[in-house]
């Protein structure tokens, strides 16, 4: 018998959908009965996650653990159920709503993973941004997105564009995905992606940038008895002397840029999800399973 610290509920890794379930429903159709990826190890760090700030702890002899909220929420894990599932159980309490979740072996289902990170080309030309001065942003705006932006610094004119390509996955057709494109930015750049002469919107900046980090968003869900994965690396955002400035492909039908001035937008509900309108085989929102978000800092 123990006692947990720090604080309670869900963490940022995993988040109930807005009905308080994880998961998708399993295959009973129950909404209580729930669906996550990872087998006997995710089913672990669940548990571990989502239990933290406990009150009281039981081990079972059989491996089985108990742990009592503050507001006596159980939560229950078992290495193996009998359909051969690590297990969590959630009952009681108001932490979370009362539900079952199965931890299935991602191997055991159709697999679709998507992967899109910045190419090390415009990785390269961002580290070169560190420590210059960016004198403005003009860009080309349509419908609220920018479809191509140039960043003019004191050195060299660098254009920011969201390029569609297609990730390495395991047999998705539809499977185009955006990814920022920083590179030297050209006088014929404005004809070639928009198709003609168009005026600029101009953004005074005149800071010194400090560093910059590019943003890794991972997410994990189960849609009819099919895994999916996606990992992208799709905000970058520049820090200025009072400014941050924030880059992020919108979706592959817009094929646009958002920018914007503050990295306070970062703490809303800006992430993956919501950006490139994640829905499920359905057309619906996706409900959130697993979602985990790092920063990868640019060095000069």
């Amino acid at each position: 018998m123990g006692k947990g610290g720090g604080g309670s509920g869900a963490s940022q890794k995993y988040q109930p959908n807005r009905a308080g379930y994880f998961g998708g429903r399993g295959g009973s159709g129950s909404k209580y009965v729930r669906h996550l990826p990872g087998g006997k190890a995710g089913a672990k760090d669940f548990f571990e996650n989502i239990s933290r700030g406990y009150v009281k702890e039981i081990v079972f002899k059989n491996g089985a653990i108990v742990r009592t909220m503050k507001d006596g929420t159980s939560i229950t894990y078992r290495a193996t159920s009998r359909d051969g599932t690590s297990v969590v159980d959630i009952n009681g309490g108001n932490t979370f709503k009362s539900q079952k979740i199965h931890f299935v072996k991602q191997e055991n289902k159709m697999n679709h993973s998507f992967v899109m990170n910045i190419r090390q080309k415009s990785k390269d030309f961002l580290s070169k941004m560190i420590g210059r001065k960016l004198m403005k942003i003009e860009y080309y705006s349509r419908l609220d997105f920018s479809l191509i932006t140039q960043l003019t610094f004191d050195f060299m004119d660098i254009g920011v564009i969201n390029e569609i390509v297609y990730p390495k996955n395991n047999g998705v057709v539809d499977s185009e995905m955006p990814s920022l494109i920083f590179k030297q930015y050209k006088d014929d750049m404005r004809e070639k992606i928009i198709g003609e002469k168009v005026d600029f919107e101009t953004y005074v900046c005149n800071t010194i940038i400090r560093s910059i980090d590019i943003i890794h968003d991972h997410i994990e869900w189960i849609d009819n008895d099919k895994a999916y994965s996606i990992d992208a690396e799709y905000i970058v955002v520049l820090h200025g002397e009072q400014k941050d400035f924030v880059f992020y492909s919108v979706n592959s039908l817009a094929e646009a840029i958002k920018i914007h001035d503050n990295i306070e937008i970062l703490n809303t509900d800006l992430d993956i999800r919501q950006i490139w309108e994640i829905v499920d085989e359905n057309d619906d929102p996706i409900e959130n399973t697993i979602y985990q978000r790092t920063f990868q800092k640019i060095t000069a």
